[in-house]
C-alpha cells in the first residue's frame, strides 16, 4: 500500500484503473444478466406459443365433436331410429354405415356411440366389446336436467378394433316435438392421437401433457413422467381470473419453468409445459464466457492506456515538485518559470501571482484590524442611545403604578429588562442566571397577552447559574416552543414549556432542553429541518429553507430576528463544531430541542 501512496503516478493509476473497471465490471454484469433474461424469456415464450398452439388444435378437435354431437343429435334418421320400439336390420346397418363414414372421416375419434331408452339396439361405429363410460357417467334424470353435455375421464375401452384409451363427449338425444329424452349419444377422442400431437409439438427436453380438473393426465408427450413433479403441480392453486400461469417449481429432478394455460371450450382442462432449467442455463453459459472474455479484454486494454496517458500527465508535476523543494519558506518567495500553457502553466502562474500578493494582504490585516478597533468604539458610543428609550420605559411604568394599571406597569418592566438584556452594552455571553431571567422577563409579556394559554417550568442545577453562556440562546427556542407549539394548539386550554439546564457527564459540557406539548412537527417536516441541520453542521449549508415556519417565521412574522437556524448558527461559531442541536417532535405530543456545547469555565 506505501508503494502506491507514495507516487502520483501509482495512485492516479490505481485509481483510475479502479475507477474505470467498476462501470465495465458492472456494464459485464447487466449484459450478462440481461442477456440471460432475455434468452430465458425467448425460451419462456416459445414454449408458450406452442402450449396456445396445442391449445388452439384442442379446441378445434373439441369444437368439431360438439359440432358433430349437434349434428347427430338433430339428425332425422337418428331422431326416427330412436323414436321407435322395434329394431329392423335395415334401420339398424344404415345406422351403423353412417356412423362408421362419420367417424372414419376424423382421424381422432375413436367411437361413435348411441343409446336406446326406447328398447331400440344400441348403435356404434365398432363393435364394443368392453366398456365403463356409462357406469361412470351420472345417468340419473335430474343430472341431465340440469346438464345439456358432461365430458369424461380418461377411459379404457375394448372394440372389435382393440384396445384404446378415450375422452367421451356425453349427452342425451331428446324428441324435437315432445322434448322427451330417447337414447344416450357419446363420442369419444383417441387419447393416442393427442399425445402423438403432442410429441410432435414439445421442444427439446420439454414434457407437455394434458389433464382433467381431478388430476388426471389426458395425454402426454411422455409416458415417463416425473410423479413428484405431478404432485407439486397439482397442489398449485389455480388462478381463476387468468387462461394462462407460469411459475418455477424445484422437484427432486431439478429446477423447472412450468407454464399453464386452460384449454378453450372445456374449463376443466388444463394443458402443461414443463421446461427442466438446465435448458436455460446451458445458453446462459455461453453468453458469460463471451462477457467474461470481453471484460478481460476490456480490463488489459483499459490498464495499458491509463498507464500510459497518467504517466504524460504526472511528468510536468514531477518537475515541478522537485523545483519547489528547493524553495525556502523562510527566504522571500521569488516568480517560477512558465514552461507550459496547460493546467500546469496556470497553477505555477497562480503560485507567482499568490507570492506577490503575500505582502500586500499582511497590509490589509494591518487595516483591516484598525477598522475594526474604530467600528468597535462606534458600537460603544451607540450603546448610550438606548438609555433614553429605558428612561422612556420607567416613566410609562411609573404612570402605570400612579394609575393603578399593575398589569400594564408588569408589562413594560418586563420589557424593559428584555430589552436592557438584549443590548448588553454589547456583550455576547451573559450568565444562566441572566438568561433565564431574560426568558422569564418574555413569557410574563406573553402572558399578559394570552393569559391562562401556557405554564413555565424552569429547571437549572444551583451550580451552573454563575456559569457563562451565549446570550440569547433560550428564548428564541422559547419562542418557537410557545408561537408555533402550544398557541397554534386550539383545542388544548392550557401548554406546558420546561427548560432544563443541566452539566452533563462530559466535564466542562452543558446540555439546555426546551420542550414543549404543543401540536408537534409532522414527520415530514421533522425529516427535513434534520436534514437541513445537519448540513450546516457539516459547513455544507449556509442556511435552512427560507419558507419554512421554523426557521424563518420569528424574523418575517415577529420581527425577532431569531429563530432554530441563528441559534444552530451562533452555537457552532461560538462554541465550535462539536456543539450539537437536536430536535426531536412527535405530532399532538410537542416538540423537544436539546443544545450541547463545552462551557468556556
Amino acid at each position: 500500500m506505501q508503494w502506491i501512496v507514495r507516487s502520483l503516478h501509482r495512485k492516479m493509476s490505481f485509481v483510475l484503473i479502479f475507477a474505470t473497471m467498476v462501470p465495465i465490471v458492472l456494464l459485464g454484469f447487466v449484459s450478462y444478466h440481461t442477456a440471460s433474461k432475455i434468452t430465458e424469456e425467448k425460451v419462456t415464450m416459445s414454449n408458450l406459443n406452442t402450449l396456445r398452439q396445442i391449445n388452439a388444435y384442442m379446441e378445434t378437435i373439441v369444437q368439431d365433436v360438439e359440432n358433430m354431437s349437434v349434428f347427430l343429435i338433430g339428425q332425422e334418421q337418428v331422431q326416427s331410429y330412436l323414436s321407435k320400439t322395434k329394431a329392423n336390420a335395415t334401420e339398424y346397418l344404415d345406422m351403423t354405415g353412417f356412423l362408421t363414414n362419420l367417424a372414419f372421416s376424423k382421424r381422432y375419434i375413436s367411437e361413435i356411440r348411441i343409446i336406446s331408452l326406447q328398447g331400440m339396439p344400441e348403435v356404434s361405429n365398432n363393435t364394443i366389446l368392453e366398456s365403463s363410460l356409462f357406469q361412470v357417467a351420472d345417468m340419473s334424470v335430474s343430472y341431465w336436467e340440469e346438464h345439456s353435455k358432461w365430458w369424461s375421464p380418461p377411459l379404457e375401452s375394448t372394440t372389435s378394433a382393440g384396445k384404446k384409451r378415450s375422452v367421451f363427449l356425453v349427452r342425451p338425444i331428446r324428441d324435437h316435438n315432445t322434448f322427451k329424452t330417447l337414447g344416450m349419444l357419446s363420442i369419444g377422442i383417441d387419447t393416442a392421437v393427442l399425445s402423438e400431437q403432442l410429441r410432435v409439438a414439445v421442444q427439446e427436453h420439454g414434457v407437455m401433457f394434458l389433464q382433467n380438473e381431478k388430476g388426471q393426465i389426458i395425454a402426454s408427450s411422455t409416458t415417463d413422467l416425473d410423479h413428484d413433479l405431478l404432485a407439486m403441480i397439482r397442489e398449485q392453486p389455480k388462478l381463476q381470473s387468468y387462461s394462462e400461469q407460469m411459475w418455477e417449481l424445484d422437484s427432486s429432478s431439478g429446477r423447472h419453468i412450468v407454464i399453464a394455460a386452460d384449454v378453450p371450450l372445456i374449463s376443466s382442462w388444463q394443458a402443461f409445459t414443463v421446461i427442466p432449467y438446465d435448458t436455460v442455463s446451458s445458453q446462459n453459459r455461453y453468453v458469460l464466457l463471451l462477457t467474461a472474455v470481453a471484460v478481460g479484454l476490456a480490463f488489459l486494454i483499459t490498464a495499458f492506456a491509463v498507464m500510459f496517458f497518467v504517466k504524460q500527465v504526472t511528468k510536468p508535476l514531477i518537475r515541478l515538485t522537485r523545483y519547489l523543494a528547493t524553495i525556502n519558506p523562510d527566504s522571500v518567495y521569488r516568480r517560477l518559470p512558465i514552461e507550459t500553457p496547460d493546467e500546469i502553466g496556470q497553477l505555477i502562474k497562480t503560485y507567482n501571482r499568490l507570492s506577490e500578493n503575500i505582502g500586500q494582504l499582511t497590509e490589509q490585516v494591518k487595516i483591516n484590524e484598525a477598522m475594526k478597533k474604530e467600528a468597535d468604539l462606534k458600537a460603544l458610543q451607540a450603546q448610550i442611545q438606548p438609555h433614553f428609550l429605558y428612561n422612556t420605559l420607567s416613566s410609562i411604568q411609573w404612570m402605570a403604578w400612579m394609575n393603578k394599571q399593575d398589569q400594564i406597569a408588569e408589562m413594560v418592566g418586563s420589557l424593559s429588562d428584555f430589552l436592557r438584556f438584549s443590548l448588553n452594552r454589547g456583550l455576547e455571553v451573559c450568565s444562566v442566571k441572566q438568561e433565564i431571567e431574560h426568558v422569564r422577563n418574555y413569557m410574563n409579556i406573553q402572558a399578559i397577552r394570552y393569559p391562562e394559554r401556557f405554564d413555565m417550568e424552569v429547571s437549572v442545577q444551583p451550580t451552573l447559574l454563575d456559569k457563562p453562556i451565549l446570550k440569547l440562546l433560550l428564548q428564541p427556542l422559547v419562542e418557537n416552543a410557545l408561537i408555533h407549539g402550544i398557541l397554534k394548539d386550539s383545542m388544548k386550554q392550557r401548554g406546558q414549556v420546561t427548560i432544563d439546564i443541566r452539566e452533563c457527564e462530559e466535564e466542562g459540557w452543558m446540555e439546555c432542553q426546551v420542550c414543549d406539548n404543543g401540536v408537534g412537527i409532522s414527520e415530514e417536516r421533522l425529516q427535513s429541518l434534520q436534514m437541513h441541520m445537519l448540513s450546516i453542521a457539516d459547513g455544507k449549508r449556509g442556511s435552512f429553507i427560507p419558507s419554512d415556519p421554523l426557521l424563518e417565521s420569528d424574523r418575517a412574522a415577529h420581527g425577532s430576528g431569531y429563530g432554530l437556524m441563528n441559534v444552530q448558527q451562533r452555537l457552532l461559531l461560538h462554541y465550535g463544531a462539536t456543539s450539537q442541536v437536536s430536535i426531536s417532535s412527535q405530532m399532538e405530543h410537542g416538540t423537544c430541542i436539546i443544545l450541547r456545547f463545552k462551557g468556556e469555565w
